[in-house]
This record gives C-alpha cells, structure tokens and sequence, in this order.
C-alpha cells in the first residue's frame, strides 16, 4: 500500500488540514492517509492548549472520509514525538508498504534540523506543496537538491488555504466568527466546551 503520513499539533485541526491531506491523497494515489495528532512536539515552545481527546475528537470531524484513517500512537508515546520514532514503528507495522511524510512549505525548509532526518528519509518520500510567493516550488527544490541532497523529496505546485491554527485561536480568544476555517460541528464543539477563549 501507499500510505501518507500526516502529523502535526492539530490544535486545532481546520480545513487547511483537510484540504492540504486531500490534495495529497489525490496526487500520490495513496491508499490511505495516516492522521496523527502530536503528543510533545519537540519544535514547539507552548504547551498544547486542548486536551488530547478533544484533539482527537476534531481531527476525526475535520478529516471525515475513510481513507482517513486517525491514529493515537504518538499520544501514547512517553517523551517528546519525533518522526523517526512513528516512522519506525509503521514501518515493523508495515515492512512491505510504502511511506510518504507530507508537510508544508514552511516544515520542509527546516527538515535538515529534524531529529535524525537522513533516516528519516531512508524510510519514506517526503513530500510538501510550494506555498504561493513565500516559498516557491524553485525554492524549494533547490533545498531538497543542495540541502538535504536527496532525490526522496516530491514538491507539489498547490497553494495550501491561508488557514492556520494560530489565527483561528487568535479569532476565538478575541471573540469573532470562524465560520468557513473548520467544518459546522468541530466549530460547535470548540465554543460548547469554550476552548481557546481567553481566562
């Protein structure tokens, strides 16, 4: 199988999210796209501000297809969530599958200072969208060419939507609409349980 591998702190998760692992799906003909929400990001200062079932919770609403296919392992994993950690527990999950690590512009442009990131990519295609104006498809190529030296990089010309967690959290703390950044029902569960607003 062909098997995308989509993490990140979710915090929340938002339409970004979906469209940017869509996107992938449709591009890569992969068979399924793992959702794995982060336990500790190692690159993250600030604590996660919803707690991890909530997180999972949104992720299932904002990712509804069935090849979506959502997974705790990192949650369950003591310590900080690196990469190479999840990347090898799939791989004695599934020795004969295919992996591609999907990831933004702005991740990818730092990938040479990921924990173990050479094997890293002795493991799975990393694959990222060129963001419009900021980090063009030409920038990014000539990183994975010089930088990274590997031919394990696949960069895709797909604008992402200018969606973010940040500026959603900034919205509600600041009490205006976020209509259109999540899906109806992730919208409501944030506001019921009042996630987010400022103390």
């Amino acid at each position: 199988m062909r098997i995308g591998i989509l993490g990140g702190s979710f915090d929340p998760p938002h339409n970004g999210h979906h469209y940017m692992g869509l996107r992938f799906y449709e591009k890569l003909q992969l068979d399924k796209v793992l959702v794995i929400p982060a336990g500790q990001p190692p690159h993250k200062q600030n604590a996660i501000r919803i707690p991890d079932p909530a997180r999972l919770k949104l992720c299932a609403m904002v990712f509804p297809e069935p090849f979506f296919v959502l997974s705790d392992m990192e949650l369950r994993r003591e310590g900080k969530s690196y990469t190479i950690d999840t990347l090898l527990q799939l791989r004695r999950e599934y020795p004969n599958d295919d992996f591609f690590l999907l990831v933004g512009a702005d991740m990818l442009l730092y990938f040479d200072r990921w924990y173990r990131w050479q094997e890293i990519l002795e493991n799975c295609t990393l694959c990222a969208m060129a963001r419009d104006g900021e980090h063009d498809a030409n920038e990014l190529r000539r990183y994975a060419d010089e930088v990274l030296k590997s031919d394990r990089v696949q960069i895709f010309c797909v604008p992402p939507l200018p969606i973010s967690s940040t500026l959603i959290r900034q919205k509600i703390a600041a009490g205006e609409n976020i209509d259109g950044y999540l899906p109806p029902e992730a919208a409501a569960y944030i506001k019921q349980e009042g996630f987010y607003c400022e103390k």
